[in-house]
């Protein structure tokens, strides 16, 4: 008889494999509510809808929803607002003491959720810091804030009633064009995007991979908040050589980030399909 092999804790692996950072999903929580920590009060917030390519030959692409914090002080947080509903139903059905919980259930087919989080200017001025799950693990690394060489153009058009102006630029591998509205006097936006002269409300790169478009505005005074992890924490590079893994190996990378183990024969060693990364190098 063939043996088999048990790989715990991985359930539905091949729908939970990809998130907008190209990550390993574990169907576990990510921020216990319990490990909160706020660091500030947002003067605005900002729902940008992001739409990603998960298949550059059959042209398919992935939706989250994205949070953009800002402080009075500078201190911003990026996060994943259906990463988030799943924390709070997750959190939610456990503290009523059921042993299974499904809190990706509201979710469409083509969803995703991104268990990360980016601040600016947190712990101290000028620093970014990054903050990715990675099945068990959840992996930390801070770098300064990235100077982007911004290109203006005379391009104009309105989101959300700003006007706005173009810009492009170059960023580590992908070229992006943004729309940033003066009349909002944030030099911030989406993911790393930040140093332009007004909020940036939609980006999107020059092959069509990614894009983000803002879909509301809010000035209610609530809470930003930092959640403590028992951190691994790694390079910038450390987490590229994990996204790199993530498709040549993932198999490994699984074996590596999981507290379970593969029982009897492992599985041919395996790949997946590249999805392409917002930053390549």
């Amino acid at each position: 008889m063939n043996k088999k092999y048990i790989l715990i804790p991985i359930i539905a692996f091949a729908a939970t494999l990809f998130d907008s950072y190209a990550q390993i999903h574990s169907t576990l929580g990510y921020h216990n509510p319990a490990s909160r920590v706020e660091i500030g009060k947002a003067k605005i917030s900002v729902t940008y809808d992001y739409k990603y390519i998960s298949d550059t030959t059959g042209k398919t692409y992935r939706d989250d929803k994205f949070c953009l914090q800002i402080s009075d002080n500078g201190i911003s947080r990026f996060y994943s607002l259906n990463a988030a509903k799943i924390d709070s139903i997750f959190y939610s059905e456990l503290k009523k003491g059921k042993s299974v919980v499904a809190p990706r259930q509201w979710m469409r087919k083509n969803d995703a959720a991104a268990h990360s989080d980016l601040f600016i200017n947190y712990p101290s001025k000028n620093k970014l810091t990054y903050i990715l799950k990675v099945m068990d693990n959840t992996y930390c690394y801070s770098e300064n804030t990235p100077e982007m060489s911004w290109v203006f153009s005379n391009a104009t058009k309105v989101i959300l009633g700003y006007e706005c102006k173009q810009a492009n630029v170059t960023f580590r591998g992908n070229s992006f064009t943004v729309w940033f509205t003066e009349s909002l006097p944030y030099r911030m936006g989406p993911w790393k995007f930040s140093g332009a002269p007004g909020l940036i409300l939609e980006v999107y790169d020059t092959k069509k991979y990614f894009h983000f478009i803002a879909t509301s505005l809010s000035r209610a005074n609530n809470a930003i908040y930092y959640y403590i992890h028992d951190y691994k924490y790694v390079t910038r590079d450390d987490i590229l050589e994990i996204e790199r893994q993530m498709y040549a190996d993932p198999i490994g990378l699984i074996e590596k980030n999981s507290k379970g183990k593969i029982i009897g024969e492992k599985p041919t060693k395996m790949t997946l399909p590249y999805i392409p990364s917002l930053e390549k190098q």
